[in-house]
């Protein structure tokens, strides 16, 4: 069993890009966005800007772009 993908044991997906399912370590990011939200609202906001922007820069590397104006996320 994969622990990123307990829930797919026999089962082989190609993920295209549409749907498939999360990895574990997705979910739980998700999940903490979600709990932190919940519990704090928008409170952080600024913080979630901020790592926004460094993934779109991250992103704009790994694919060697010339700026991060067309990265959507």
């Amino acid at each position: 069993m994969n622990p990123q993908f307990p829930h797919a044991d026999n089962l082989i997906y190609l993920n295209h890009a549409g749907m498939g399912p999360w990895p574990q370590c997705t979910y739980e990011a998700v999940e903490r966005f979600a709990n932190e939200n919940l519990v704090r609202g928008a409170q952080h906001y600024p913080r979630w800007l901020r790592i926004e922007t460094e993934l779109r820069e991250r992103l704009r590397w790994l694919i060697s772009a010339k700026s991060t104006d067309g990265i959507a996320l």
